[in-house]
């Protein structure tokens, strides 16, 4: 888990997306107080091959 200030969020939102796509959970917090947080889809999100197959 990766614990991130709102400011440092907004500053390194690619890089962060980049570890919840890599399965990380990302926990956004300001003044100590949990305010978000990033975690990967419970589910695999069908790609737009794979709508079209339906």
């Amino acid at each position: 888990m990766t614990l991130v200030t709102l400011a440092g969020a907004c500053l390194r939102l690619p890089e962060l997306i980049g570890l919840v796509a890599a399965g990380e959970h990302v926990v956004i917090v300001q003044n100590g107080t949990t305010l978000a947080a990033l975690t990967p889809p419970p589910f695999t999100i069908p790609t737009p091959e794979e709508e079209a197959a339906r």
